[in-house]
């Protein structure tokens, strides 16, 4: 008792102190606050007593899972991390190593929860892919026994997509859907087959998508062979109001063989046995509508695919992947009604390599890590070709005229070297992928190498920055018959949702099938 009365003693004689102190200064406001916060001020003495500022500023050093351990500690805690501020930077350090282009889109208009859970989703995604938290077989949700529809994909996986009505309705369903009934239009019906189409989203609510559909003329060649006509078109379209607008169109009189779509650039690819491959790049955002190179390779005749990797730079792969080639852009940027190439003109590389071939006929190709502005030159962009990967190491001077290389070929199941597969089976995001083994029943997940090494992001993971061998994890695959096989596989990264198609050898029926990892 005695000691509780000489501690209230002591603090009364402080406090006292301080006050008479205080009397003795000139009396202003700052000076009054100041003194009253050195009398009133202690010290915590536990985590709940944490001012808030602290316990943001502590919050940008935590990981994830610290986080998710922190709001578990005390209701007072809890409150303090659920805090929508905290979450959403979180999300944004994630996204430098994990991109998802939606999610960028949309981070301005997320509440609390959305941001957590997709937060949450990512990193649990990047600890499957890294094999930090291993899986054994992805988890069938529904099954459809429909014949002659592949499911794809729109981003954030919520919805997928069919071709239907003799390949000229683009069909959209939902994700939880129990019926695969008649759906709705994503887009008007194409007068002519549509053979390609390719999505990206340029907002939260809002994709682009380009449209391949294909006219068979009355006119013939030399051969006796129709004519054809390649048409594209692009739709922006918003998922929310359910709504379409055509922002562009154009037609080739060939038939081209792939199709790329980013933000601001479209590009396509053909090639001729005569006259050789061709490309043509084309600015379709605001309006524009103006070529920006259409160009030959005149020893090239292959199929392939084309990939816009930055504003500056694009990327051609020949068929089977043995002929890479990295092309600059114009500098002259166009303008509405203008022409860069009013004719197809050969246009040297800036890059090229020669590796053995492979079973891909569109290899897949993926920036790595991008270079700064305003160069944009990659440092590391993936070329996978089906058996193997390619990373490819530029380096160039400042005016991007002197470019060094080297490439390192690493087979991409090291187990199954003599596996193959197909173009419709395999899926590449920005920085994961999937790829059915069809001989063995097997669904392969893998990453591609993280080396953001001056990322918060990877410390939001719980990672670090890795090398550059891709991680890979074997999925088996459950409720697959004897007799069926995996013939279509999509894969939408943001929400971890496989879209696939089952085909039975027997009784030639197919079955659409979703699953998440």
């Amino acid at each position: 008792m005695a000691s509780v009365f000489l501690e209230l003693l002591a603090m009364v004689s402080s406090i006292t102190s301080q006050f008479l102190r205080l009397t003795r200064l000139e009396w202003t406001r700052s000076v009054l606050l100041r003194h009253l916060k050195t009398i009133f001020w202690k010290r915590p003495k536990t985590l709940n007593d944490m001012p808030y500022d602290v316990v943001f500023v502590l919050s940008h050093y935590l990981s994830v899972r610290d986080l998710c351990n922190l709001r578990t500690t005390s209701k007072q805690l809890f409150s303090l991390v659920r805090d929508r501020s905290i979450w959403l930077l979180a999300l944004r350090d994630i996204l430098e190593v994990r991109p998802i282009p939606r999610l960028s889109f949309s981070l301005d208009e997320m509440d609390l929860y959305e941001i957590i859970t997709a937060t949450l989703r990512l990193t649990t995604l990047d600890r499957r892919i890294r094999g930090a938290d291993p899986i054994a077989a992805f988890t069938p949700c529904r099954s459809f026994d429909v014949s002659g529809l592949v499911p794809v994909p729109l981003p954030g996986g919520h919805q997928f997509v069919t071709l239907r009505d003799s390949k000229r309705e683009l069909v959209v369903h939902n994700w939880n859907t129990d019926i695969l009934g008649q759906g709705r239009l994503l887009v008007p019906a194409s007068k002519y087959p549509i053979y390609l189409w390719r999505v990206v989203p340029v907002s939260s609510t809002t994709i682009n998508v380009a449209i391949v559909s294909l006219e068979q003329l009355n006119e013939r060649n030399d051969r006796g062979k129709p004519l054809l006509r390649t048409h594209i078109s692009i739709y922006c379209c918003d998922t929310n109001k359910e709504t379409s607008k055509q922002i562009d169109h154009f037609f080739v009189n060939t038939k081209i063989w792939t199709v790329f779509i980013d933000t601001i650039h479209l590009a396509i690819l053909w090639d001729t046995y005569e006259r050789g491959q061709f490309a043509y790049i084309r600015l379709y955002e605001k309006g524009l509508h103006a070529p920006v190179m259409n160009l030959k390779d005149p020893q090239c005749p292959q199929k392939g695919s084309i990939t816009v990797i930055s504003r500056n730079y694009f990327i051609v792969v020949d068929d089977n992947g043995t002929y890479t080639r990295i092309y600059k852009l114009p500098d002259l940027h166009p303008v509405y009604g203008a022409h860069v190439a009013d004719a197809s003109v050969h246009h040297s590389s800036v890059w090229s390599t020669v590796r053995p071939g492979d079973y891909f006929r569109t290899p897949r190709v993926a920036s790595v890590v991008m270079g700064d502005p305003p160069y944009q030159l990659p440092r590391k962009f993936v070329v996978w070709t089906g058996r193997k990967r390619f990373l490819a190491t530029l380096s160039s001077s400042l005016d991007g005229a002197d470019v060094a290389y080297n490439v390192d070929a690493q087979p991409m199941w090291p187990g199954f070297p003599f596996s193959g597969g197909c173009d419709e089976g395999s899926s590449m995001g920005n920085f994961s992928g999937v790829h059915c083994l069809t001989n063995e029943r097997l669904v392969m997940l893998f990453g591609l190498p993280v080396t953001h090494a001056s990322s918060r992001g990877l410390m939001r993971l719980d990672s670090t920055p890795c090398s550059d061998a891709i991680q890979v994890t074997q999925l088996i695959c459950p409720g697959l018959q004897e007799a069926e096989f995996i013939s279509q596989l999509a894969y939408d990264e943001e929400s971890g949702r496989l879209f696939m198609t089952y085909n039975d050898r027997n009784t030639l029926q197919s079955r659409i099938v979703l699953a998440f990892l």
